[in-house]
């Protein structure tokens, strides 16, 4: 195996470099003729980021869209499996938090207090607890990927980016799907949805899935045993009136997630051992909730309004990073979104487009959790620790007031601003208990503050042909500080805020069979949020000053022929601190990095977290036609990235080594159609992924993502 990432890169280069003139001989000798090109191309997916629908080669922002094909032939079903897809994307998942990564940018604090800084929205309603980010993708239509500080129209804290889930909405005709899979690791996924309409006006939607497989860890560990439902229902009130009600649950089971100890315990097979009791361990936890959205539809503008109610609740036994605990959690969250917008698009000279709307967020929490770390891993005692916390009042409210305009100063140039003015409001009550030896320190959990932002959006567009489209941005982020256990001023922290600077040209060439999409941008932050372990064992988020990132991203989708499809992604990235230095008064750092004359621990020029400079995609399509119009489609793709840190520490203990990991699919549809049958393989190469490696006292742990694993796949539509 090649292990120097300079060949690795120049490689991908000579790849995407001799596979795009490739493809454009051919699309030039198709064409030198005066043909008309094939009639199938590259699938332009409509997108609705600026709460409007348009095509993806059209949005004037950092988008990538996978679809509900795209999902199912890659095996996506949740965030975790949606990063392969998306260089710049990193999800970990770790106890029964999911954290999100969108070049760079995460959730820093894994308490309930703090928020996510990628906004996750599942039909337009926010998702706040990351312990609910990694719900089942159910009968959902596309994903969107929006990277890059989301400042305007979007609801809260989204300056790392946003993933908005998309389902699919009840329709007036009969139709229905079922699809069963099965694979190693005693894999088995069903899935059925129905829909019917019940009237000429009402027309409903169900969705059911159970999702299950024995642990990846272990044999134990890192299992799934997942039940998901869904309901819609799509009601015509009047001709220029409906209502859409949804109702869905998501209730994750099994033994839940774990990590392994590192150095590893069994070099050749390091998912072999976990240092946790085998008989520990399980995880039952529910997401539920419902949503209705009211949309009227008048001569010049439309009005929207969003109203939902959910719930996540858990009590697990979790195993992570070597120690065992005891979780309750209930957070109960309610959201109202009511919008106003122009019907058109400002496209023609002299056309106005225009959003505005007012948003409100509530959430109530109740948090118990009573953690022990065994000082010998593996055992449940003698304990080197126990953090007790309990804090049964955690509550949040925001209100903001946004607008966006876009308007047209001629058929080829479009300015646009937006403006989002933002109040949060943080209170919480509790305390935190943590006992070393026969020493127990105690920690109040309470107190409110209060954050205001007024963030801001500057953009134009400029069609440099009727195919080729450039733009550029500056956008503000704001991520509101929060509470965290302590002792003022160390009980809370700053808002973090952003200026993001971003460039990019969206293309389309030879009648659709050519895609090509490029993005720059480059960060300032100011307040960074970024988590240190406070002795003794306190995860306490700090503010670095300045952190600067820049970076570059290209996509490219090939059609060169009616039966093959070529996609590439690569994105570059440097992430760095400019400006952090933690007290030492209240933090014990690496002495290398201690500054005696300010009393502090500097980090300034470390990387951010989870930043790969190198990153990138590939995948191939090809289809094979056989009698009578049935046919067999080939899948492959691969996707890599180089290393990363995990902390903000540059110990081999926080380094994760970069990886390639690769899937196959062979799937065969009759002339029919409504059928189709799939085998597949997924990370070939059986890479060891690590996305999480923790220090912890004088112990490092490591999480990963899904060994190799294989199946089939039948798939029936009626």
């Amino acid at each position: 195996m090649v292990h120097s990432r300079h060949f690795r890169r120049r490689a991908l280069a000579l790849l995407i470099t001799g596979t795009c003139a490739q493809a454009s001989i051919a699309l030039a000798q198709s064409g030198s003729d005066g043909a008309e090109p094939p009639a199938a191309g590259v699938q332009d997916i409509i997108v609705t980021a600026m709460r409007h629908a348009e095509s993806i080669s059209r949005a004037p922002l950092a988008i990538t869209a996978v679809n509900s094909e795209e999902m199912a032939r890659k095996g996506i079903t949740d965030a975790s499996s949606l990063q392969d897809s998306i260089p710049s994307l990193h999800v970990t998942t770790l106890g029964s938090g999911t954290n999100i990564a969108i070049r760079g940018i995460v959730t820093v604090n894994p308490n309930p207090q703090g928020d996510p800084a990628v906004a996750m929205s599942i039909d337009d309603i926010y998702v706040a607890r990351p312990n609910a980010a990694n719900t089942d993708f159910l009968d959902v239509q596309r994903v969107e990927v929006l990277r890059g500080p989301q400042g305007t129209v979007y609801g809260r804290n989204a300056t790392g980016g946003a993933i908005n889930v998309i389902s699919n909405e009840p329709v007036f005709r009969q139709e229905g799907q079922f699809s069963a899979e099965l694979g190693n690791y005693n894999a088995s996924q069903l899935q059925a949805v129905f829909n019917t309409p019940v009237s000429e006006s009402v027309a409903l939607r169900g969705a059911v899935s159970w999702d299950k497989h024995d642990g990846y860890i272990a044999n134990r560990w890192n299992d799934k045993n997942d039940v998901s439902a869904k309901l819609r229902g799509l009601a015509t009130l009047a001709p220029n009136l409906t209502l859409l009600l949804s109702g869905f649950y998501d209730h994750h089971g099994g033994h839940g997630p774990a990590d392994v100890l590192y150095p590893y315990a069994n070099p050749a097979d390091p998912r072999a051992t976990a240092p946790y009791p085998q008989d520990f361990g399980h995880r039952n936890a529910d997401y539920y909730g419902g949503s209705g959205k009211l949309s009227l539809d008048l001569d010049t503008l439309t009005v929207t309004y969003i109203g939902a109610y959910t719930v996540y609740h858990e009590l697990s036994d979790i195993a992570q990073l070597g120690s065992i605990s005891s979780a309750y959690y209930n957070a109960r969250q309610m959201t109202h979104d009511l919008r106003l917008g122009s019907k058109n698009t400002a496209r023609t000279g002299g056309q106005f487009s225009w959003l505005a709307g007012l948003y409100v967020f509530t959430e109530n929490q109740n948090y118990r959790n009573n953690i022990g770390q065994p000082l010998v891993p593996g055992t449940y005692g003698p304990l080197l620790l126990r953090s007790v916390t309990d804090e049964p009042h955690i509550d949040a409210q925001s209100y903001a007031a946004y607008a966006q305009g876009t308007y047209a100063l001629t058929d080829r140039l479009s300015l646009t601003g937006g403006l989002r003015y933002t109040h949060d409001h943080k209170s919480q009550q509790g305390q935190q208990a943590l006992t070393v030896g026969a020493t127990t320190t105690v920690l109040p959990a309470s107190g409110a503050r209060n954050f205001n932002n007024a963030s801001f959006r500057a953009a134009a567009e400029f069609d440099l042909t009727q195919r080729i489209m450039t733009y550029a941005s500056v956008t503000s982020g704001y991520h509101a500080g929060a509470l965290t256990e302590g002792v003022a001023p160390y009980n809370s922290y700053n808002s973090e805020k952003l200026m993001s600077y971003e460039g990019g040209l969206r293309s389309r060439f030879a009648g659709d069979r050519l895609h090509l999409n490029l993005t720059g941008y480059y960060y300032d932050y100011s307040n960074y949020q970024s988590q240190q372990i406070r002795p003794p064992f306190f995860p306490t988020p700090f503010n670095a000053r300045k952190v600067h990132v820049y970076g570059a991203e290209a996509e490219a989708v090939i059609a060169p022929t009616r039966h093959d499809q070529l996609s590439f992604g690569i994105a570059y990235e440097d992430a760095k601190f400019i400006d952090f230095a933690v007290p030492a008064a209240v933090f014990t750092g690496d002495a290398s990095v201690y500054n005696a004359a300010t009393g502090s621990y500097v980090y300034n020029g470390y990387d951010l977290p989870f930043v790969s400079h190198w990153a990138g995609s590939a995948s191939w399509r090809h289809t094979v036609d056989l009698k009578d119009g049935a046919h067999i489609r080939a899948d492959i793709s691969t996707s890599w990235r180089t290393h990363f840190q995990t902390a903000v520490n540059r110990s081999p203990l926080a380094h994760a080594d970069g990886w390639t990991a690769s899937d196959a699919a062979l799937t065969f549809q009759p002339a029919r159609g409504g059928f189709e049958f799939t085998l597949f393989v997924r990370n070939l190469e059986n890479a060891l992924r690590v996305t999480q490696s923790s220090i912890i006292a004088t112990s490092t742990y490591r999480s990963f993502e899904a060994p190799r694993t294989y199946g089939a796949r039948v798939n029936l539509r009626f």
